[in-house]
């Protein structure tokens, strides 16, 4: 006896796996037929003293689960953890993004029920072929056609964090939408809290009645990290439309990341159904823990959250058919009304403490690797197939999501940047021949790159051939640091190679500007300081610098002349903490109190500290560069124009070119990240206020015509142009004239370089 129930149990057990890949409308009653029968088996099976089937859910829960996944730092103890990602992600390797399909089909398998259709009729063939059998009357027998129950909502979260799961959103929604599970599948975009039709936000929903559907579903797609659900303004979004559908959001991150999203701001809690009802609604979820978080007046909205996974799908499923086996867990929201959220900026340091706290032992070997080479999706994946083969996209997700990589948003393009602070730590943990194996293997890939390491490093292809894009400069610098920790002749290459770059990139970051005409107006009517307007002649050419002097220049200057800025002796500098200027003793250049790379302009120096560091350079290179006079500054910002700025009087254009109080505030940018001025040159608007040669006059009425400063030893204060990043626009325009003291050093000046041509 024991024997043929378990030979029949094994049989249905693989038939009923033969109908899972097979499964339609048509067999949904016999499947279910067949589960009885399988449940009727088991039951006697276990009077017979079967075990249970060692792979069945409920002996996997109670089996202990390895934790320890081996860390590959040794550095600190605090790098390693014994947490790992086993059971919360989906594995994804490069470009096949979305496998195990039939367990996904699965997942969504108890929602596919059905009802008779009152329109349309089908031929039922098994009555058929009975009756003629029975009867030898050839009649067809009709039945109701079964149609699907639920109509699902997708809604998908737009906000750029969300790009890295682009591919995987795609592949999920096409799957979803061939399953045969749901009477129709609509797709919806968020554009911050807005619902549209389209990805490009132009089809906006403005009744929320287009989810009222019969028996409808509400999948909200999101990381929950945008500004919309910080605010609330989503969740405020999500109550309402429970009014017409059940709401849930399908959460892209690990589930060890959530609580340091929006979703935070919540109480987590295990759901079941207050009350059976034929629709199921929000407000019908019900906790047995409810009553111990919250008051009976609280008004709270209440969301099952899932996981992005078949098992956390397969659970909603269903629970979302008011099976009483299944609870759901979810987060409920006692205060949704909108509030301004602080921005609070972190420091490097915070960013990586945090990252190293909070990050799975895969997602720190990736970074790891990350920090050695250019940062783009690209070169993430290659670092999974070459080194971390276990690893998927919720890895890669804690990466670029973690705080320690920074988006740049260019006219032209997106790129990422590593944050120094912890690129600096990170990339100590990969031996730099391993890393310099993966970065040649990186640019051998790319058939554009007019760059060789190899031959580069060995001298064999020369500075001067290889075209300075902003791709190859990223990749030669990797490549310098890489070498210098070689050590040995690997350190003495790189630090010549570091040499010849540094030189060509001072000659190519000049731009000779011809003027159109050798006359220009100077000034303008807004303000007494800007007054007279006035005729200035330029009667000779000169080279100016197209973006200020960066971080990076000016810490080569630093490191090989050992200057110390004024700041850094003892004073500090000035910083702006949001609401007013604080002088703080530890910052400086390399401190301004907000994150910077090697790209940004360098702030924090003073007047005087500008000149040392063209003293160096002039030693450096033999030229003779200097600070540009206000009329040479002004000359060169307007480019011919006689506007208020460069691009015209209308203020709504300025963000195109400038970073300034309204699209920044928070702290400078990557220079030459906006648009430049008609002769090439970037951020004469914004972004930091720069020194110029000048004495500082009250008003024009004594500045001399040709335009070559006007050095007064009793006067006080020297000139500033050009605004900063965190200025309204007025202080942007080409003529507006600002005044310090040469020892100022405030986290908003810099400098930029010009040099008079023979």
């Amino acid at each position: 006896m024991k024997n043929q129930n378990e030979a029949e149990l094994f049989l249905l057990e693989q038939f009923e796996n033969i109908l899972d890949v097979l499964w339609c409308s048509e067999n949904r009653m016999f499947v279910d037929e067949l589960s009885v029968a399988k449940k009727e088996q088991k039951g006697s099976a276990k009077k017979e003293g079967m075990p249970d089937n060692p792979n069945s859910a409920s002996t996997k829960t109670n089996q202990k689960k390895s934790e320890v996944t081996e860390s590959v730092y040794t550095k600190e103890k605090r790098f390693k953890t014994s947490t790992s990602l086993k059971g919360d992600t989906l594995n994804l390797p490069k470009r096949q993004i979305l496998q195990k399909h039939r367990k996904w089909e699965k997942a969504f398998k108890p929602l596919k029920l059905s009802e008779d259709d009152k329109h349309e009729e089908i031929i039922d063939i098994k009555q058929t072929v009975d009756f003629i059998a029975q009867t030898q009357i050839e009649q067809v027998i009709f039945k109701a056609k079964k149609r699907e129950i639920y109509t699902l909502n997708l809604l998908i979260d737009h906000d750029k964090s969300m790009e890295i799961f682009s591919e995987l959103i795609d592949e999920f929604v096409n799957a979803v939408q061939h399953y045969g599970v749901f009477v129709s599948v609509h797709l919806f975009y968020l554009d911050g809290a807005v619902i549209c039709r389209d990805k490009s936000f132009k089809l906006r929903v403005d009744s929320l009645a287009h989810f009222s559907q019969k028996n409808s579903l509400t999948l909200i797609v999101s990381n929950c990290l945008s500004a919309a659900w910080k605010n609330n303004e989503i969740f405020q979004k999500i109550e309402a439309l429970t009014k017409y559908s059940f709401c849930s959001i399908v959460q892209m991150l690990p589930s060890h990341l959530w609580l340091s999203t929006a979703l935070g701001r919540g109480t987590q809690l295990t759901f079941k159904w207050d009350r059976v009802e034929v629709k199921a609604k929000n407000r019908t979820l019900y906790s047995d823990d409810e009553s111990y978080f919250f008051t009976e007046n609280q008004k709270l909205l209440k969301v099952p959250i899932i996981a992005f996974e078949p098992s956390a799908f397969h659970t909603w499923s269903s629970f979302v058919t008011q099976d009483r086996r299944f609870h759901i867990s979810g987060m409920a929201f006692d205060n949704i009304e909108l509030e301004e959220v602080p921005v609070y900026e972190f420091t490097g340091e915070e960013r990586l403490e945090g990252f190293l706290e909070n990050s799975t032992p895969e997602a720190k070997g990736l970074a790891s690797y990350m920090a050695n080479l250019p940062v783009s999706f690209d070169v993430a994946r290659m670092i999974q197939e070459e080194k971390f083969s276990n690893t998927n996209i919720t890895h890669l997700a804690e990466v670029f999501l973690g705080g320690i990589i920074k988006r740049v948003e260019t006219k032209q393009s997106t790129r990422y940047l590593f944050r120094a602070e912890p690129r600096a730590y990170l990339k100590e943990f990969v031996s730099p021949y391993d890393a310099y194996e993966l970065l040649e293997k990186f640019v051998s890939r790319n058939p554009n790159s007019s760059l060789n390491l190899s031959a580069f490093f060995a001298n064999k292809q020369g500075i001067e051939s290889i075209p300075i894009d902003e791709e190859t400069l990223e990749l030669m610098r990797l490549g310098i640091d890489i070498k210098k920790r070689m050590g040995g002749i690997d350190y003495d290459e790189a630090v010549q190679r570091e040499s010849e770059l540094e030189t060509k990139l001072k000659k190519s970051k000049i731009k000779v500007v011809t003027p159109r005409s050798k006359r220009f107006q100077m000034g303008s009517e807004e303000r007494e300081e800007e007054q007279p307007i006035h005729e200035v002649i330029i009667n000779y050419d000169f080279e100016i610098a197209q973006t200020p002097v960066t971080v990076g220049e000016f810490r080569a200057f630093v490191e090989d002349d050992g200057y110390v800025t004024e700041a850094e002796k003892g004073d500090g500098a000035y910083v702006w903490d949001g609401k007013e200027w604080n002088n703080k003793k530890d910052a400086s250049w390399k401190n301004p109190y907000f994150e910077q790379s090697d790209e940004h302009p360098v702030v924090c120096v003073s007047w005087n500290d500008a000149q040392a560091y063209i003293e160096w350079l002039n030693k450096k290179t033999g030229e003779t560069y200097r600070l540009p006079t206000e009329a040479e500054w002004e000359f060169s910002c307007r480019a011919g124009t006689t506007t208020k700025w460069h691009f015209g009087d209308d203020e709504n254009e300025l963000e195109k070119y400038a970073w300034y109080g309204r699209n920044n505030g928070d702290g400078t940018e990557s220079v030459a990240t906006k648009e430049p001025n008609q002769w090439g040159l970037y951020d004469m608007h914004g972004n930091v206020w720069e020194w110029c040669l000048d004495d500082y006059e009250d008003n024009y009425n004594n500045t001399p015509r040709d335009g070559t400063g006007h050095k007064l030893e009793e006067k006080k204060y020297k000139s500033l142009r050009g605004g900063s990043w965190l200025n309204d626009a007025v202080y942007t325009r080409s003529s507006f004239r600002n005044w310090v003291n040469p020892a100022n050093r405030d986290d908003d000046i810099g400098f930029r370089l010009l040099r008079t041509l023979p």
